[in-house]
Parts: structure tokens; sequence; C-alpha cells
């Protein structure tokens, strides 16, 4: 039997392909599972082909609660998403946009802030 996906040849007692992992023949009962055997939920937790800038970004992002990191965190994500433009194997874009929404908020808050800081030490008294 040929696999219909990938062409390569299997036994017909294959349920998937030994190639690309693909279902080729359904079992009496139609149960199937669509990932291959070798996939897991664990590459949710583990970062498996993570693009290293949008791992820092998703850290800095985190972070950018603190306000400081948040420009960082910003540049980090945005570098990420070329990153993973540039190099499509790779995953993270999810961590990625976290780190632009959150460095994004927290600069918008940094920089209120700083413009309230600024407005208050030369805030001049109207009332004397």
């Amino acid at each position: 039997m040929y696999c219909t996906y990938c062409g390569s040849q299997n036994d017909d007692s294959n349920f998937r392909c030994t190639q690309c992992h693909r279902v080729i023949q359904y079992t009496q009962d139609k149960t199937i599972m669509d990932a291959p055997p070798n996939e897991s939920k664990k590459k949710y937790l583990i970062p498996v082909d993570v693009s290293s800038l949008a791992m820092m970004a998703g850290y800095m992002g985190l972070f950018s609660i603190f306000l400081l990191p948040a420009p960082i965190s910003l540049l980090i994500g945005i570098l990420a998403i070329y990153d993973l433009e540039r190099n499509p194997g790779k995953n993270g874009k999810g961590r990625a946009i976290f780190g632009i929404v959150m460095g994004a908020v927290g600069t918008v808050f940094l920089v209120l802030v700083v413009l309230w800081l600024i407005g208050d030490q030369y805030h001049y008294d109207w009332s004397k």
C-alpha cells in the first residue's frame, strides 16, 4: 500500500504511514488520532524549535508589568516577528506577540508615569 500523502510504500497492515505518520488506513471503529504517535502536548510546555528572540520577548513581556523593561520587550518582540518570518520552521509567534502587546502597554504606562513625574516636579502652586 502506498501513502496518499507522501507516496512512500507501507505494509498493508499499517495504520499510519512509516514516513509521514499520517493515517493511511482506518480501523473498524473509526477511532483515529490526528497527531503522530511521537508528538504530544509536551511541545506546549517544553519549547521545541522556538525562536530564542520569541522566548526572550515572552519573558520580557512578563517583566513589563514593572514598566522599565517594557520598551525592551517591545523591541525584542518586533525583532522576534522578523526572525520568525525569515525562519518559517521556528515556533513562538504567540510569545512574540505577547511581548509586543505587553511591551506596548507597559511603554505607554511608562511614558505616562514619566510625564506625570515631570509635571509634578514643575507644578506651580497658584493658591499663593
